[in-house]
């Protein structure tokens, strides 16, 4: 599997191309990324890649598979929606929809350096929350049953909140459905999450279900009202002690006097140590802090979360709203100095490019014969190729066999794709099978006429005539002498005995004749053996 550092901005996975780094987790990378398309068209998404030590680990790739498989099938307005999930060049990748946040953890620290949270907004937050962790929760397989997700990371870090107000709940790795057997299963003794987010099951490594996320998301409500975590101590050890121990919890009204009596219910009944008695599902405690909410706006406290988030956040938005406008400028002119002059995703040639390519019309590869080639002209057929070589051949493409030899200069200008079913090209082979078989069918019926006797055998003496074979007819052959008898007997132009071996005058030339004496008595005909080898052939044209 290729690391990250094969990946960096202005590089591609899939149809997606990165853009700059907005966050870094415990095993993955995000980036801010577009997706373009048609006409200008352009969705910004954010895209998870794995961190470089991990990514040659199994159990941290499947984790990551995993990750994508059951984010995927939530569907909530409070649940970061993965849209895709992919692999390049052995990098995997999870695409998710962008949000224009922070996560939790820079709002916490706001509230802390800047201005203190008001209590409706930590109450709304949490709520929203809870109902995106109970859509999770909530996921079923393909036969309905549900799967027992758990999230296992509820913690401020994975709490998105963006600057309209709505909050997302990310990072599903190291989630868990626990009535899956699937190959991340925890192994009995072992952790996986955020220590001072852990229920008290969950620390021992014991069995969990959704309730060990209401304490986490009880632990993040507690902090975001408060400004201070339960348990938290110098190190996590002690973190852990305190989790455990007897000692009651300090209620949230002692740290947030103006937190009503409904919240403080509320949140204690989450953090429960005993999960026998918290709340059975999220959705009830989303209904809990719900009531403390109402509670809230009756008195006149209910600041809409959006304008406190822009008031001590803003800033930071500004900023990486630049940081990624300047990436997608350095992105587009990477792309012009690729392609000079060119508009965006547009590939042109100039006129001088397309005079240079060669004019062959679909289907068709035209051929320079040289001087000697047959007809001065080649075609290639569907499939057929050619390269230049000794004495390269030229066929049909059809399995009737070669219809031309061309000389060794002779080079094919292009390979081209297979014809179409039923198109017709420019080919003027049809032309030369023509010309071909119409000079077979003539060799055929002067061989044909020759051998033919002549109506003039037995008549009287004619005087002798010069007889000339056409050229086209390939067939010069030798006359020999007619049988003498004891009378002279008339010069006459006697037929080709196709048996006797050819004379030395004949090798090249018409068909000589040759004067015997005149006689009386009729000429003997002359059959041709059948078992000749002399006989003229006729070359198959193909068709």
């Amino acid at each position: 599997m290729a690391t990250l550092g094969d990946v960096g901005a202005g590089n591609t996975l899939g149809r997606y191309e990165l853009l700059t780094p907005i966050a870094q987790g415990g095993m993955a990378l995000v980036w801010a990324a577009r997706m373009k398309g048609h006409r200008g068209f352009q969705k910004f998404v954010a895209i998870k890649t794995m961190l470089p030590n991990l990514s040659d680990d199994p159990q941290f790739e499947q984790m990551f598979l995993a990750e994508a498989e059951l984010a995927a099938k939530i569907r909530h307005g409070n649940v970061c929606e993965v849209i895709d999930l992919g692999e390049e060049d052995g990098t995997l990748y999870i695409v998710m929809e962008f949000v224009d946040g922070e996560p939790m953890t820079a709002l916490l620290r706001a509230a802390a350096s800047k201005v203190p949270m008001p209590i409706s907004v930590a109450v709304q937050l949490s709520r929203d929350a809870a109902l995106g962790l109970h859509a999770a929760h909530e996921v079923k397989n393909d036969d309905g049953q549900l799967v027992g997700l758990v999230h296992r990371d509820v913690s401020p870090h994975n709490i998105l909140v963006g600057q309209d107000g709505v909050v997302k709940i990310v990072d599903f790795g190291i989630a868990k459905a626990t009535t899956a057997n699937d190959a991340a299963k925890t192994q009995a003794g072992q952790m996986k999450g955020k220590v001072p987010y852990m229920a008290p099951e969950q620390a021992r490594g014991g069995d969990i279900d959704r309730r060990t996320d209401i304490f986490a998301l009880g632990i993040v409500a507690y902090q975001l009202i408060s400004g201070a975590h339960p348990f938290r101590q110098p190190d996590d050890i002690a973190t852990l002690k305190r989790l455990f121990d007897a000692t009651p919890l300090p209620r949230v009204s002692s740290v947030a006097p103006s937190a009503p009596a409904s919240l403080d219910a509320a949140i204690a009944k989450a953090l429960e140590k005993d999960a026998s008695r918290r709340f059975a599902t999220m959705e009830d405690f989303a209904e809990a802090l719900d009531v403390a909410l109402k509670e809230l706006a009756g008195r006149g406290d209910a600041v809409v979360p959006k304008a406190y988030i822009r008031s001590v956040l803003g800033e930071r938005a500004d900023k990486r709203r630049r940081t990624i406008k300047e990436a997608i400028r350095v992105a587009d002119e990477r792309l012009k100095r690729r392609i000079p002059g060119v508009p965006e995703g547009i590939v042109e040639l100039s006129d001088d490019a397309l005079s240079s390519l060669p004019s062959v019309p679909s289907g068709q590869s035209q051929l320079t014969p040289s001087a000697g080639s047959f007809g001065g002209m080649g075609s290639l057929g569907s499939g057929g190729s050619l390269v230049s070589g000794s004495a390269p051949r030229l066929d049909t493409g059809s399995g009737s066999g070669p219809i031309a030899d061309l000389g060794a200069s002779d080079a094919a200008v292009v390979t081209s794709p297979p014809l179409e079913p039923g198109k017709p090209t420019r080919s003027r082979a049809p032309f030369v099978l023509a010309g071909v078989g119409a000079l077979a069918i003539a060799a055929v019926l002067a061989f044909v006429a020759l051998r033919r006797p002549s109506s003039s055998e037995g008549a009287g003496p004619t005087p002798a005539s010069p007889s000339f074979t056409p050229a086209s007819s390939a067939m010069a052959t030798a006359v020999e002498p007619a049988p003498t008898s004891s009378s002279p007997a008339p010069a006459t132009a006697e037929r080709p005995d196709a048996s006797a071996p050819p004379s030395a005058s004949s090798a090249s030339g018409p068909l000589q004749v040759r004067q015997t004496p005149t006689t009386k008595a009729p000429l003997p005909r002359v059959t041709p053996s059948a078992t000749s080898t002399n006989l003229p052939r006729v070359r198959d044209p193909g068709f």
